[in-house]
């Protein structure tokens, strides 16, 4: 019974992140394309997010981190409900949030290319950051 108590408390702290950050649950489809921009592992189904929401499971840390970056939450209040709900806001004045708007209008670009051109963009990023490490 713990786990199933446990599953639900993470529901719970979601739900509640999600309404401060001003993002509806009503669709967990549009959930999943939207926490899809913002995760670069595998993307997640709207089966999973459905699951989350209605606590009967919860994620992998990784989308744990991923979760409380987007709702400017603490990933270990996310999860366990430990310490304060604020994790520091990310977006911290307009110029910032200026850029993180950018940033999210990016991704959703990226994620409507065919796969080839997935594929050099990967690549270009991957030559950038080799360069910027020299």
């Amino acid at each position: 019974m713990e786990a199933m108590s446990e599953k639900v408390d993470f529901s719970s702290r979601l739900r509640d992140a999600l309404e401060r950050a001003g993002i509806q649950t009503r669709s967990p489809t549009r959930f999943a394309l939207e926490f899809n921009l913002r995760y670069w592992g595998r993307p997640v189904t709207t089966q999973a997010v459905r699951k989350w929401i209605a606590g009967k499971a919860i994620p992998s840390q990784d989308k744990i981190v991923a979760l409380a970056k987007w709702l400017s939450v603490s990933a270990e209040w996310l999860r366990f409900g430990d310490g304060s709900a604020g994790g520091g806001n990310p977006v911290s004045n307009e110029a910032d949030l200026a850029y993180h708007k950018q940033d999210v209008a990016l991704f959703r670009d990226f994620a409507t290319l065919n796969d080839e051109h997935k594929q050099i963009v990967r690549e270009i990023v991957l030559t950038l950051k080799r360069i910027e490490r020299t």
